[in-house]
């Protein structure tokens, strides 16, 4: 049989900041309601739907509807990875209304779709989405906010991989603030650090897109895309000033056809920094820097990347854009004509000219004699009547345009032996140039770089001479090994013939370093209950270790409040210690170390559970669980019913649609026991394809198990490689069994007992076998085979139950007397076969006592 393959459950390390007293708890999503309404108790772990304040982790192969009529809140963390797909509809998507620093995290190959009026990531507290994969989609007829209100500044939407589509279904209104993409009334970051983010609209619909002072859209790698819009203003509101930041990456603007890219809008300064990758503004009414209805002024300083307009830059379009500017330290613009408008221009407008390069389209030469044209010495033009382009550009006879910029801080990523790896680049100076090519600003003058850096003394600025580099191109670099946490000065001169051209001294600082954790162990633990149980984890750091937080299936241990529990860590290691196991401290453990740089990487998860029963189901007129306290979720067209069972009452099952879901309470060393009457059953080679009893059968190649009625015997297999195993009694013969199957999850020894007696014992595959979150009670979980028949006592053990307990449990049950396989005697002896030698096997014996067929002692000899 042939199956897709689904991903393993597995929790999310998860930290939790609430800024009230109520008292929250993580829901995990297991979707065995089979609705996937979020709504549903059955389709969570614990069996209540979680409030806006608890932790919600949706992760695995799953989909889940939120469909509410009036708002959707969240107001505590979220997690959606794996291969799930959320759909959320509602009037307004409305994160962290109530609860600061309110996270979700979006990964992995997850989708979240949703479709309302707003979308905000900040309401009324600041909130935080980082997609680090996976999709968003959001259709909204009203606005995308980074943040909502003063209480929400600092908010932010941090897209580091995957895809971010926002598609606005309407016209603006009368209320214009909807368009502002970074919110109101607080400042707001929207981070492109990966990924591709698109916002889009009918041309036909009037909308525009704002980043409101004082918010930022900082995008360093990836892309974004506005296509549609009427404009693009980097400037709204009364306060702040609002930025755009691109330092690498893509920024694309195609506007309506009379549309354009603003930087200052309305009510505050719009300040546009490219330092690298590339933007282009396509067609429309081009760049203008200053305009709008009441704005203040408008700045664009680039210092390197590449902008490509389509059409004009005009800069001080509006006379009350006043000493608005475009500076040009380095880089590329390609435009049709750089102009400040005679008519209605504002004062002090200028276009500032320190280097980099120019492309104008036809003969502009005269661009210089300019008085708002402002060029730094040595600029030269030159008309190219070939490509019928003006090339402006800047004899620079120093190194410049460096990477870090001046003043960078914590620059450089971490290196083998405690070190950081900092990349230096600089732009090669130009001592004459004037025939070289557009977008090539190579220079053969320059023969050598030599490149000075200090020692990482804050104290001393004096640099040695580290590296000579040929000259080979316009840029050059050199890869420095540095130390962490340490201030470094460097320069580069130019050397050209017999001259040496000094350059510049920069500055920047390397990153203080942050924990690594290496390993956690032991990774799995099952306590006997009262006994003590530690985990440890190792990690490497070079600053001091500060403190070393612990989590619980995602909260965060309080050990100074909880006397059980206890923490020692010092800068090599960490140890919790529980001192008496209980329930309450079962599941997964992580945690995160940190010191001076940071928190590090949350570790991978340590299991611990205790030995017992997780789950019973005594089926007195309910499918409640006694054990843990989670309920079941029954299916069927017919009302669930309950029928005399072996003790008490039993699940009565018609064999057509009915069944009962219950959550996976199993994952390693496992027993499963029940009582069943039937007399149905099915033909085949493997568990899932004969009538179910307890199944957790998953599509394709996957770690599954569950147990069935196959060709009239109790049959019990384990997934990834398939095996399945058989009784060698009849079950089906419409009498109360007790059926018990184990598995040892080191040895892979499976077992399967029939009325007490062990039946069959095969090896088969070693692991975690936990690919299902959920469990079903009266069929196969990825298909039909319904049971016809009543199930009864049914319970799990997360351990294997030796063959004498088994034994003792169904004696105790039933008062017949099973035989122990192990305590059998000797078919020698045991002559009748009832697993005891007694008078009865003498008898048999003694009955033909002296009887001899020896030739020729017993029979005479032939005469």
């Amino acid at each position: 049989m042939k199956k897709a393959k689904h991903n393993n459950f597995v929790r999310f390390c998860l930290t939790t900041l609430l800024t009230t007293a109520a008292t929250t708890s993580a829901a995990t999503w297991t979707g065995s309601a089979g609705d996937n309404s979020w709504n549903n108790a059955g389709n969570w772990d614990n069996n209540v739907v979680p409030t806006k304040s608890d932790v919600v982790i949706i992760n695995g192969d799953f989909t889940a509807n939120y469909d509410v009529s009036g708002n959707v809140e969240r107001d505590n963390t979220t997690t959606i990875a794996g291969n799930s797909t959320v759909n959320v509809t509602g009037k307004r998507f409305l994160h962290a209304r109530n609860t600061a620093n309110t996270t979700m995290n979006i990964g992995n190959n997850a989708t979240l779709n949703h479709t309302g009026e707003y979308f905000i990531v900040g309401t009324g507290q600041p909130g935080f989405i980082n997609q680090n994969g996976g999709t968003v989609n959001t259709n909204i007829n009203l606005g995308f906010f980074i943040n909502d209100s003063t209480n929400s500044t600092g908010s932010s939407y941090n897209l580091n991989s995957g895809n971010l589509n926002v598609t606005y279904t309407a016209g603006y209104g009368t209320d214009d603030f909807r368009n502002r993409i970074l919110g109101r009334n607080a400042s707001g970051l929207f981070n492109i650090n990966g990924g591709h983010a698109t916002f889009s609209v009918n041309p036909s619909i009037d909308r525009r897109i704002y980043i409101s002072g004082p918010s930022q859209l900082n995008i360093t790698s990836g892309s974004a895309a506005f296509n549609g819009f009427k404009w693009f203003c980097v400037g709204k509101t009364t306060a702040g000033i609002a930025e755009l930041n691109l330092s690498g990456g893509t920024l694309t603007y195609n506007p309506r056809e009379d549309g354009a890219f603003v930087v200052g809008g309305e009510g505050v300064e719009g300040h546009l920094n490219i330092s690298g990758g590339v933007m282009m503004v396509n067609s429309g009414q081009g760049l203008w820097i200053g305009d709008g209805n009441g704005s203040l002024k408008g700045i664009t300083m680039q210092t390197g990347g590449c902008v490509v307009v389509a059409n004009d830059v005009v800069i001080g379009r509006a006379v009350t854009a006043v000493d608005s500017y475009y500076q040009m330290d380095g880089g590329l613009l390609s435009c049709n004509t750089i102009s400040v408008p005679a008519e209605n221009a504002a004062p002090g407008a200028q276009f500032i000219f320190n280097g980099g390069e120019i492309i104008l389209n036809g003969d502009q030469t005269g661009i210089l004699a300019q008085t708002w044209f402002v060029e730094a010495a040595n600029t030269r033009t030159i008309y190219d009547a070939a490509t019928d382009t003006t090339r402006i550009y800047r004899n620079v006879a120093t190194a410049n345009n460096p990477t870090p910029a001046v003043n960078t801080l914590k620059y450089g990523v971490p290196a083998p032996g405690d070190k950081v790896e900092a990349i230096l680049s600089w732009n090669t100076g130009l001592v004459s140039d004037p025939n070289s090519a557009s977008f090539n600003n190579t220079n053969t003058a320059i023969t050598a770089h030599k490149l000075y850096l200090s020692r990482g003394d804050i104290n001393d600025p004096n640099m040695d001479l580290v590296a000579t580099i040929p000259a080979s191109g316009a840029t050059a670099s050199y890869t420095a090994t540095l130390n962490y946490d340490k201030p470094y000065f460097w320069r580069v001169d130019e050397v050209a013939g017999a001259n040496t051209f000094a350059g510049q001294t920069w500055f920047f600082t390397t990153p203080i370093d942050i924990p690594v954790i290496n390993q956690i162990s032991p990774a799995k633990q099952y306590i006997t209950s009262g006994q003590p149980v530690s985990i440890t984890t190792t990690y490497s750091t070079i600053s001091p270790i500060t403190s070393v937080t612990w989590y619980l299936n995602g909260i965060a241990i309080d050990d100074a409040a909880d006397s059980n529990v206890s923490v020692t860590f010092d800068n090599e290691s960490a140890t919790i210690t529980i001192d008496a196991m209980a329930q309450s401290y079962e599941g997964n453990f992580t945690c995160i170390a940190t010191n001076a740089g940071g928190d590090s990487v949350p570790s991978t998860a340590a299991f611990v559970e205790m030995y017992r029963a997780v789950a019973y189901y005594a089926f007195e007129d309910n499918i409640d669980d006694s054990a843990s306290g989670k309920l079941g979720v029954f299916a069927g067209t017919a009302p669930v019913s309950f029928s005399d069972g072996i003790s008490g009452k039993a699940l009565a099952l018609d064999g057509i649609d009915q069944f009962v879901t219950i959550t996976n309470p199993v994952r390693d060393d496992f027993t499963i026991e029940f009582y069943v009457k039937t007399s149905a059953s099915n033909s085949g080679s493997n568990w899932y394809n004969g009538i179910g009893l307890i199944d957790a059968e998953v599509s394709g190649n996957a770690n599954d198990m569950g147990s069935c009625v196959l060709n009239g015997k109790f049959a019990f297999g384990i997934g990834n490689a398939d095996i399945t195993m058989s009784s060698t009694s009849s079950i089906n013969d419409g009498l109360w069994h007790y059926c018990v199957a184990t598995r040892n999850a080191a040895t892979g020894v499976m077992e399967v007992y029939v009325d007490g007696e062990l039946e069959n014992t095969v090896t088969g595959p070693t692991g975690t076998k936990a690919a299902s979150a959920s469990v079903v009670i009266g069929k196969i979980q990825t298909g039909t085979n319904y049971l016809t028949g009543l199930i009864d006592e049914v319970k799990f053990y997360n351990f294997v139950l030796d063959e004498l307990t088994i034994a003792d449990n169904y004696y105790t049950m039933t008062g017949e007397s099973p035989c122990v396989t192990s305590r059998r005697p000797s078919a020698i002896f045991d002559i009748d076969g009832n697993c005891i030698v007694d008078i009865a096997d003498f008898a048999k014996i003694a009955a033909h006592w002296l009887e001899c067929g020896i030739y020729s002692q017993c029979v005479p000899a032939i005469q």
